[in-house]
């Protein structure tokens, strides 16, 4: 019993001796390195939390990466129902389209930032002058305050507006310069197909561009055109087939300039009209250096509206003619159309108003801003504007206005202030079929600028082609702003 008692110690006591001998190593350790185990286990949390945030500030900057890579997977409707190309910063942000269902096809208007789309309904069980559909002439005001049957009447007076326009096909507006010959019969030349360019974003002709090399990916911003509804021999509206030919020097055509010249220099040779220059001053009707400039400015201008119109599926067109309200230009109710009483040569101080000619309206009615461009409304645009209203019923007596019928629509008593005539009323645009006759930016022959529609001394239709050289100074005139949406 004691030998065994005495083995037990043994192993116990050579047990204890290897824990101190391992105690007393590590003890040696920390103390030669200058340690210390606490501060060691530390540094390991310390590197270990350094690891960590570093790779996840990698896996942040990936995920990013891929944000600008890959469509957006967010909630936003409005975001992801946009249709292709429409730009969500142009457009309000609480009402950034109308919906409206034609023909069993969804059809959507963009309503642009800064603007917003009338809520009013009209009035009686027929809703005359309903103003929030489509169909029927949705209208936009400028400021964002709503419009609806409280402050309707208010906003008619004293906010600009606009109406709608829809285009669902490019193609029956715009054309190119290279579309035909003159000479050419129309029902022999092969149709442009105008489209936009998913690669470049360029808006081009398909049958006569290919946009294959550098130079005519930059023509496809200069040989865009106005596709004019007018017989070949005449000025009449048509609204069938568009006459397919252009000729830089005569005839219809837009963009263009009016020289007095029909030769092929027409731009360095006029010397009248949008190639006058004074001999003194040096100064053009239009503000340009030459007739060359302002064509090119034209040009440029024209082709930004036709890839909005392609894109977005429309424009808005002025509700009224050009009003003045004393320091600017407008398209609200009860205003003075700017030639009734300030006929004349433009003079900043005397007589701010004054539109004595084509260039001074031209001028007056361009307006660039963030989210829309206004100009003189062209001369395509206003064919639409007959298209759309064409067959629909008037404000006042619900007959049917044919665009080509002869009609004054009761202002042969005079003048009226803008959207007072209310027979003179359709789809929600007034003084189409009367009051003043309509400049438009197209061009006619070597020195003629067009005007459309009738005026209240005659009896013309909403759709006739007039026109006069654009040094005239006339009362009887007035004109009309398109307005898109930019890109």
């Amino acid at each position: 019993m004691k030998r065994n008692e005495r083995g037990i110690t043994l192993i116990a006591l050579i047990i204890t001796v290897i824990v101190l001998l391992i105690l007393a190593g590590t003890a040696v350790s920390i103390a030669i390195n200058g340690g210390d185990i606490f501060t060691r286990a530390n540094e390991a949390k310390t590197s270990w939390n350094s690891k960590v945030s570093t790779e996840e500030s990698e896996i942040n900057n990936a995920l990013a990466i891929l944000d600008q890579i890959l469509p957006s997977t967010t909630s936003e409707e409005d975001e992801v129902d946009l249709p292709a190309g429409w730009v969500q910063a142009k457009l309000s942000a609480t009402q950034p389209y109308v919906a409206e269902t034609i023909n069993n096809v969804e059809v959507k208007a963009p309503i642009p930032a800064g603007y917003v789309a009338s809520s009013y309904q009209g009035t009686g069980d027929n809703h005359a002058g309903r103003e929030d559909q489509i169909s029927t002439g949705l209208v936009i005001y400028e400021g964002t305050d709503a419009v609806d049957s409280t402050s309707h009447e208010t906003a008619l007076a004293t906010r600009n507006q606009y109406v709608w326009i829809p285009v669902t096909d490019i193609n029956d507006m715009v054309m190119c310069t290279k579309s035909g010959t003159a000479g050419i019969s129309d029902s022999t030349k092969t149709a442009c197909d105008v489209k936009i360019d998913s690669t470049t974003g360029k808006i081009y002709c398909a049958t006569h561009m290919n946009l294959e090399t550098e130079a005519e990916n930059k023509e496809s911003e200069t040989y865009l055109c106005g596709k004019l509804y007018a017989t070949s021999t005449g000025n009449n509206f048509t609204s069938g087939t568009a006459n397919l030919t252009y000729n830089a020097t005569s005839g219809l055509r837009e963009p263009a300039v009016v020289t007095n010249n029909s030769s092929v220099n027409y731009l360095t040779e006029g010397t009248s009209y949008d190639g006058y220059k004074d001999s003194t001053t040096n100064e053009t009707y239009h503000g340009y250096v030459s007739a060359s400039a302002f064509l090119n400015e034209q040009k440029e201008q024209f082709y930004k509206m036709a890839k909005s119109v392609a894109t977005y599926g429309g424009f808005y067109v002025g509700r009224y003619e050009a009003g003045y309200n004393g320091t600017t230009y407008t398209s609200t109710k009860g205003t003075a159309v700017a030639n009734i009483l300030n006929a004349g040569t433009h003079n900043a101080e005397t007589n701010p108003a004054g539109v004595g000619n084509w260039y001074e309206l031209y001028k007056k009615l361009a307006k660039n801003n963030t989210t829309t461009t206004s100009q003189m409304i062209w001369g395509c645009q206003y064919d639409q504007v007959m298209k759309f209203v064409d067959g629909k019923k008037d404000g006042q007596n619900g007959d049917y206005v044919v665009t080509t019928a002869s009609s004054n629509r009761h202002h042969s008593s005079g003048k009226e202030a803008t959207g007072n005539n209310t027979y003179d009323l359709v789809q929600n645009i007034y003084d189409l079929e009367g009051n003043f006759y309509e400049w438009t930016a197209e061009a006619n022959g070597t020195n003629i600028r067009d005007d459309r529609g009738g005026y209240y001394y005659g009896s013309l239709s909403a759709s006739y082609r007039g026109g006069n050289r654009p040094t005239t100074t006339n009362s009887n005139r007035s004109s009309r702003p398109g307005l898109f949406v930019n890109l």
